[in-house]
């Protein structure tokens, strides 16, 4: 049997922000399948689709 395919968004775009004021904000993009378990582990509340990452993972495998 084939893995279904993810129905949420596993490509992220967030920015990072200098607090100094002397650089403008540095934009990051983040493909969620890509990521290691820890790193996505750290995402898991900030970034909604790691939680759905997480749980694909756990049922289908990586």
């Amino acid at each position: 049997m084939d893995k279904p395919e993810r129905d949420f968004n596993t490509k992220v775009v967030y920015y990072l922000e200098d607090f100094s004021g002397k650089k403008p904000p540095k934009k990051v993009e983040v493909d969620l399948t890509k990521l290691p378990g820890e790193e996505l582990d750290q995402l898991l509340f900030h970034v909604p689709e790691a939680t759905s990452e997480i749980v694909y993972r756990e049922l289908y495998g990586e």
